[in-house]
């Protein structure tokens, strides 16, 4: 036999939230950690093209907050942030394609 309910208890079981919770949070660090990788691959990138280019060492790391800073204003952040993260995940040659990963002077995402 049951024993009676307390008479402020809910009518209903309580929803488990934390699973969700948990999910949710493993999600945003694997995404955090494509967007820290992608991040990367892209300085290496920028620093080979700048080093390519002629830019004294000095102005490299200027050059390369322009160009994120470019791509922040074109594509805005969270388009942004899906693009770095993708390059996290795949690499640069496949984000930007094979010959314009190549090619210092191309760095806009490819439209494939």
């Amino acid at each position: 036999m049951n024993p009676p309910a307390a008479p402020d208890a809910p009518d209903t079981a309580p929803v488990e939230t934390e699973p969700a919770r948990s999910v949710d949070a493993a999600r945003d660090r694997i995404e955090c950690d494509s967007i820290a990788a992608g991040l990367a691959q892209l300085g290496r990138y920028l620093s080979r093209a700048w080093s390519r280019a002629g830019v004294a060492v000095p102005q490299r790391d200027d050059c390369s907050q322009e160009v994120y800073a470019g791509l922040l204003r074109i594509l805005g952040r969270a388009r942004f942030d899906q693009m770095v993260g993708t390059v996290g995940r795949r690499g640069i040659p496949r984000v930007l394609g094979a010959s314009r990963a190549s090619d210092p002077t191309s760095f806009a995402p490819s439209t494939r």
